[in-house]
């Protein structure tokens, strides 16, 4: 890459799976003590996760969360509990929790008037993530 066609350094993330996939820690609605995790492992289940793969698509304009379990990877719906709070009201920006190469946990703040709509049981990535 060309350092001066970016505003500071870039960052390295580890790709997993088998298409552009990477590794989503958490998925906030909001910062601090506001913040409402969407991503809400279960702890349960009889293989706990403490990720889940984001696939990065810029051919996607919007951030697509998984609207169930994910087969009770999730306690939760991410979608639907999100979908909860802003039927409240509450305008709050998505806060994405990524590790980078050397481990280090790097947040991305995606706006709240970004497009996001559900999918089934992806996450996907889109276009407001490479903003």
């Amino acid at each position: 890459y060309d350092p001066a066609s970016t505003l500071g350094d870039m960052t390295h993330f580890p790709m997993v799976g088998p298409s552009y996939g990477i590794d989503v820690f958490s998925v906030a609605y909001g910062h601090g003590d506001e913040a409402v995790e969407l991503f809400d492992f279960n702890a349960a289940a009889a293989h706990p996760h403490d990720r889940f793969v984001g696939q990065l698509d810029s051919g996607t304009t919007c951030i697509l969360l998984p609207n169930s379990t994910v087969g009770g990877v999730f306690q939760d719906s991410p979608f639907s509990k999100l979908l909860q709070l802003q039927q409240q009201g509450l305008r709050r920006a998505l806060v994405f929790t990524f590790r980078d190469v050397h481990g280090r946990a790097r947040k991305y703040t995606i706006p709240y008037n970004e497009c996001v709509e559900m999918s089934t049981h992806d996450l996907i990535l889109g276009d407001a993530i490479f903003r």
